[in-house]
C-alpha cells in the first residue's frame, strides 16, 4: 500500500481554542472528537480520507471502539481548525491549555488592560 501525504498540512486552518463551556460539555474523549468535528464543520468521510485512516477504523475511533493514533491527533485538530482534543485532555488532567503565540498573549493583555481602565 502506498502512503499518501496529508494534504491538509500545507493548507492547515488556523487553530482556535473553543469556549470552555464546549470543552466542559464533553463527557469523554470520544465526544470531544465528535464535537471537534461538528465545531469545525467536517465530515467523517473527510477526516478518514484526508488523514489516510481506513473508513472502518475511523468508524471504530469515532464510536469509541478504538483509539485515535497519536500521530494523527495534531493533523486532526488542524483539519477541524480547533484545539478541542488538546483542551479536553488538559482539563481532564486538571490543567488549562494556553496558547504560546506572543501576538495572542499581547492582544489578550491589551484587552485586559482596556477592560481594567474602563472599570
Amino acid at each position: 500500500m502506498i502512503q499518501r501525504e496529508i494534504p491538509l498540512l500545507s493548507e492547515a486552518r488556523p487553530l482556535i481554542n473553543v469556549p470552555d463551556f464546549v470543552v466542559d460539555g464533553c463527557s469523554d474523549a470520544v465526544q470531544a472528537i465528535a464535537v471537534s468535528m461538528a465545531y469545525g464543520k467536517i465530515s467523517s468521510a473527510a477526516v478518514s480520507g484526508l488523514l489516510n485512516i481506513d473508513a472502518g477504523q475511523w468508524s471504530r475511533i469515532y464510536n469509541g471502539k478504538a483509539h485515535m493514533p497519536a500521530a494523527k491527533r495534531v493533523p486532526f485538530m488542524q483539519l477541524c481548525g480547533n484545539r478541542l482534543l488538546a483542551q479536553y485532555d488538559a482539563k481532564a488532567t486538571g490543567c488549562e491549555l494556553v496558547e504560546l503565540a506572543k501576538d495572542r498573549v499581547i492582544a489578550d493583555l491589551e484587552r485586559q488592560l482596556a477592560e481594567a481602565r474602563a472599570a
